[in-house]
C-alpha cells in the first residue's frame, strides 16, 4: 500500500507524537536515546522465559529458551536505526514470540553507528547465522527495522545455506531514502530527515545502492518463504511494497500483513499490545501451515 495513508485515530496518533520526540534524538546524541528507550522499556511487563547470555562466533548474544522448545532456532537482528535497540527494547515482543514458536531464539548485540558503521553490523550478524546454521537444520531469520536489513544482508552472505523461513517487521530496505513514502508519512514517528541522517552515519561513506547495505537493490531468487509485516502508515511502506512485489517476482513465497492504520515497528510500541499479540499469532499460524505442508523441518 503506498497510497497517502488515512488518518489514524487520537490514540495512535498521541503515541507517535511520542515516538517522533525520541526518535529525533537517535542521530543527535545516539547514547541518550539508548539510554532513554532501555529505560522505557524496561517498565514493561515481560512474560517470563528463561534466558542466559552467551556468545556465538565470538559476538555476544542473549539466547531466549521458552518451555517446551522443540522447533529449532531464530536468529533475531534488532532495529534501532543502526544506532540504538537493545534486548530491552525487543523483550516484550520476542519473549511472547519465542513461547509461541516453541523456538530458542539468538539474538546478536551487534556493533552500533556511529562507533561501528557499515559493514560492522552487519559482520556481526552474519557470523551469528553462519554458526547457527551450522549446528541447526531448522533455523529461521528474523529481523524489525535496520535489524531487518541486516538479518536480509547476512541472508546474502549465507544464501548457499538452508533457512526455513525470514519474517521481517518493518523493514528498512533502501538507504538512499528515495521512496516518495519517505518524505509522505505524516503519521508515522519516523521523519525524512532522522532517517536520512541515520542512514549517512551508519554507512559511513559506503554506497547506499549496495545490496548488503540496502537489500531494496539486492538479486532475490533463492530467498526463503518470507513473511512481511508492516504499518500502513509508516515512511518504508513504498519500499516494502516494491520489495514484496519484486521477491514474487523473482519466485519468492511471500505473504505481506499490513497492520492498516499503525506506524512502523508498531509490535516494538508498549501501547500496542493487542496488535503486538495478533502479529504474534499471525506469525505462529504461518509457521504452522508451513510445518504441517512439511516445509519446516
Amino acid at each position: 500500500m503506498t497510497d497517502g495513508p488515512s488518518t489514524p485515530s487520537l490514540r495512535i496518533r498521541g503515541t507517535v507524537e511520542l515516538l517522533r520526540q525520541q526518535s529525533r534524538l537517535l542521530p543527535k546524541n545516539p547514547l541518550q536515546a539508548r539510554a532513554l528507550l532501555d529505560a522505557v522499556s524496561r517498565s514493561m511487563p515481560w512474560p517470563e522465559v528463561k534466558e542466559q547470555d552467551t556468545t556465538v562466533a565470538g559476538v555476544p548474544c542473549r539466547l531466549l529458551l521458552p518451555d517446551g522448545a522443540s522447533r529449532g532456532l531464530l536468529v533475531y537482528a534488532h532495529g534501532g536505526g543502526f544506532h540504538g535497540g537493545s534486548f530491552a527494547t525487543h523483550a516484550s515482543f520476542l519473549r511472547p514470540l519465542a513461547t509461541a514458536l516453541k523456538r530458542r531464539i539468538v539474538f546478536p548485540l551487534y556493533r552500533l553507528a556511529p562507533e561501528d558503521p557499515f559493514p560492522a553490523g552487519l559482520d556481526d550478524v552474519s557470523n551469528v547465522l553462519s554458526s547457527v546454521l551450522s549446528e541447526s537444520d531448522d533455523v529461521l531469520l528474523a529481523g524489525d527495522s535496520a535489524g531487518g536489513t541486516l538479518a536480509l544482508g547476512a541472508w546474502q552472505r549465507v544464501k548457499e545455506k538452508r533457512l526455513s523461513g525470514v519474517v521481517l517487521v518493518s523493514p528498512w530496505l533502501d538507504l538512499t531514502a528515495s521512496s516518495p513514502t519517505v518524505d509522505d508519512a505524516p503519521h508515522d514517528y519516523l521523519e525524512a530527515d532522522v532517517i536520512r541522517r541515520l542512514a549517512e552515519a551508519y554507512l559511513g561513506g559506503a554506497d547506499a545502492r549496495s545490496p548488503l547495505a540496502s537489500p531494496a537493490f539486492a538479486e532475490l531468487s533463492g530467498l526463503p518463504p518470507t513473511l512481511v509485516a508492516s504499518g500502513g502508515q509508516e515512511a518504508f511502506r513504498g519500499e516494502i511494497a516494491a520489495f514484496v512485489e519484486k521477491a514474487r517476482a523473482a519466485g519468492v513465497e511471500v505473504e505481506h500483513d499490513i497492520a492498516t492504520d499503525l506506524p512502523h515497528a508498531y509490535p516494538l510500541v508498549p501501547i500496542f499490545a493487542l496488535e503486538r499479540r495478533r502479529l504474534i499469532d499471525r506469525v505462529r499460524a504461518w509457521m504452522d501451515v508451513r510445518s504441517r505442508s512439511g516445509r519446516v523441518t
